[in-house]
């Protein structure tokens, strides 16, 4: 079944995932995208998941099987990497599918320019029974995409498809246990930090929702060791955050509800004049973006809080000290188009 030399390589690091992963390969084969081969790392498995994927191997030579003591995700990541011929690579979990256009959809959006090294969409979550459980959409903004990243998880790393050789100059998965849990949003953010990169169109990954998910099974973990990457990943801007103001921050922007007190609110408005200078320094592009954001989430924030009147008053003088008196009028407006849509 081997032709032509694969474009696209599929690296997918195998772990006790045997009652999906033939459902995940078939994904794969279902792609209209023709060139592509399925590099599969075991990583210590002790369930039935290496021998489907031996015999699957011996029938399809586009794919390929490689083992190794139980190492982690990152480890096989980037053992299955260094093993692939394709030009370009896409991560995928064992047990999650890629809908049926992704590669050719990905492909062609790489093509509009030999500098696009990144082609990432959205993604679904899908439960037990096949039906949609959320959806994380990406909006038509990419600056605006790429600046919420730098504090939670905006990018699925599975939903990209990476050139090879921009893999390889971010250094890959970082197999340090101090981010283990986070080690995939750790490899986006470097990975964004130097690679140019086209939003292509539609969803690019559907992920299984399961109690096994190593995000379920380690919750508070997950937390610590993403607060550990923000942390690292504004130092590479020059600014030195605490754990604290990682947490504030990663509250501050993800997008779910949640209640911030005043001095937290207080913290992340004078944190937000040094964040965006230094972002804005590196990546001009992303300075309109910075600040459209910046108004849309503080708004939300404070409808949220739903402040006394003076705090949120004091809030807003502190706002205008720091950014000036029309930005935080700009605020004033949308947090009172917020409350009277409610």
């Amino acid at each position: 079944m081997v032709s032509e030399a694969p474009v696209i390589s599929v690296v997918i690091p195998l772990f006790n995932a045997g009652r999906w992963v033939l459902e995940t390969l078939e994904s794969v084969r279902a792609q209209t995208f023709s060139r592509w081969e399925i590099v599969v790392v075991d990583d210590g498995s002790t369930d039935d998941g290496p021998a489907l994927i031996r015999d699957e191997a011996n029938r399809d030579g586009r794919i390929r099987f490689f083992q190794q003591a139980n190492a982690g995700p990152a480890v096989a990541r980037n053992y299955g990497a260094q093993q692939a011929r394709g030009d370009w690579l896409i991560f995928l979990d064992a047990d999650d599918l890629l809908p049926p256009e992704r590669m050719e959809k990905d492909y062609q959006a790489t093509q509009q320019s030999a500098d696009v090294q990144v082609a990432v969409g959205s993604v679904e979550w899908f439960s037990a029974d096949g039906g949609v459980a959320h959806q994380s959409l990406l909006t038509g903004d990419l600056e605006l995409n790429r600046w919420r990243h730098q504090f939670h998880s905006v990018f699925n790393f599975a939903a990209m498809l990476v050139r090879r050789a921009a893999y390889f100059a971010c250094g890959g998965f970082n197999p340090d246990r101090s981010v283990f849990y986070a080690e995939d949003y750790d490899y986006t953010l470097r990975l964004l930090e130097k690679a140019e990169n086209v939003q292509a169109e539609g969803m690019s990954l559907r992920v299984r929702k399961h109690d096994t998910n190593r995000s379920t099974l380690a919750e508070r973990t997950v937390i610590e060791h993403t607060l550990e990457v923000i942390r690292r990943t504004w130092s590479r801007y020059d600014v030195e955050l605490t754990l604290a103001q990682a947490d504030q921050l990663f509250r501050f922007w993800r997008q779910e509800p949640g209640v911030m007190t005043v001095s937290e609110l207080q913290e992340v408005v004078h944190l937000q004049t040094v964040l965006a200078k230094a972002y804005v320094e590196k990546r001009p592009a992303g300075n309109k973006s910075v600040a459209r954001a910046w108004e849309q989430t503080l708004a939300v924030r404070l409808a949220e809080a739903n402040l006394p009147k003076d705090e949120e008053s004091h809030l807003l003088r502190i706002e205008s000290a720091e950014r000036g008196l029309w930005n935080a009028s700009r605020i004033r407006l949308r947090l009172g188009k917020l409350r009277w849509q409610r």
